[in-house]
C-alpha cells in the first residue's frame, strides 16, 4: 500500500501550465459564465444562450468539429449547480489557492496541501485516490476542497457533490418514513465522480451516525471512486482513536492524508 503521507507528485505540472487560462490551469477561463448565489449555493449562469435553443441542426453557426461549445458550457454548468457549494465558498477557485501557495505568510503544511490538491484537479485522468485534510477548525479547509469541486465541475465538466455531514444525516432522519428517499439520498453520493464529506467526524456521535459514515466510506471504496474529506480530528492520534478501524483503513487506502494545520482565519478576520 502506498503511503498515506506522500512525497512524491501526483502528476508533474509546469509553472506555464499553472497560469495558462485553460481548462489545463489554474486561471478559470470566465468569458462565458458568471457566478452568482442561489438557494445558499453557488450557482452558475452563461452569458450568452444558444442561438439554435440546442438543436444543433437549426445552428446558424458554421459546424465546430470540437463539438458544440453551447452544449458543452451548459454541461459544465449543470456539473457546478447540482454540486452544492455553499454560498460561503463562492470566491474559492484554484486560483485562489494558487496565490495562496505562492504567499510567503501561508504555513508550510497548508502550502504542500494545496500544492498537491492543485496538481490533483489538473491530473489526467481523474486520480481514483481521494485527499484528506485534518487540522483544528478555521485553517481554510472548506474553501480549499470548494475550489476543487468548482473546478472540477466548471473547468473539466466532472460530477461532483459537496457534502456536510451533519446536514447529511439530519436530512437522512427526515426521510426515513417516506419510501425509497434514503436510496436517493445514498444513490447520490455513489453515481458522483468525486465526492467531499466535510466536517467529517466520528469522536462523540452517535452509533447509528457512525454506520452511516462507514457505509458512504464502504460505497466509494467499493466503487473505486475518489473521495475528497475535511476533519478536525488530529491526524496522527484522533484518527487512530476515534475512527473505527475497518473505516481507518479504507481511509489510509482511498486518500492521501495531509496535516493543514495554519493560524484561525476566522479570528484573524475579526
Amino acid at each position: 500500500m502506498t503511503s498515506v503521507y506522500p512525497h512524491g507528485d501526483i502528476v508533474a505540472v509546469s509553472q506555464h501550465q499553472l497560469h495558462q487560462p485553460t481548462n489545463h490551469g489554474v486561471v478559470e477561463d470566465d468569458d462565458w459564465y458568471q457566478i452568482a448565489c442561489r438557494n445558499g449555493t453557488v450557482y452558475a449562469q452563461a452569458r450568452e444562450s444558444c442561438p439554435a435553443d440546442y438543436n444543433c441542426w437549426s445552428c446558424p453557426e458554421p459546424f465546430q468539429p470540437e463539438g458544440c461549445r453551447y452544449k458543452e458550457h451548459q454541461r459544465q454548468i449543470t456539473c457546478l449547480n447540482t454540486c452544492l457549494i455553499p454560498a460561503r465558498y463562492k470566491e474559492a477557485t484554484i486560483e485562489v489557492l494558487h496565490n495562496t501557495v505562492e504567499d510567503n505568510e501561508t504555513s508550510p503544511a497548508i502550502k504542500k496541501s494545496l500544492q498537491w490538491l492543485i496538481r490533483w484537479c489538473l491530473a489526467e485522468p481523474i486520480p481514483t485516490r481521494g485527499i484528506l485534510l485534518s487540522s483544528p477548525p478555521g485553517t481554510g479547509k472548506t474553501f480549499a476542497l470548494a475550489a476543487v469541486l468548482r473546478y472540477l465541475t466548471l473547468m473539466r465538466a466532472r460530477s461532483c457533490l459537496f457534502v456536510e455531514c451533519d446536514h447529511f444525516l439530519r436530512e437522512l432522519k427526515q426521510c426515513y418514513h417516506r419510501k425509497g428517499d434514503e436510496k436517493k439520498l445514498y444513490d447520490a453520493l455513489r453515481e458522483v465522480t468525486v465526492l467531499v464529506l466535510d466536517d467529517f467526524e466520528t469522536k462523540g456521535v452517535s452509533e447509528w451516525a457512525l454506520e452511516v459514515m462507514q457505509r458512504i466510506i464502504g460505497y466509494r471504496y467499493n466503487d473505486m471512486k475518489p473521495v475528497f474529506i475535511s476533519t478536525n480530528l488530529d491526524i496522527n492520534s484522533g484518527m487512530k482513536r476515534d475512527v473505527p478501524l475497518r473505516t481507518y483503513s479504507r481511509l489510509q487506502e482511498m486518500c492521501y492524508w495531509f496535516s493543514f494545520d495554519g493560524p484561525d482565519r476566522r479570528r484573524s478576520n475579526t
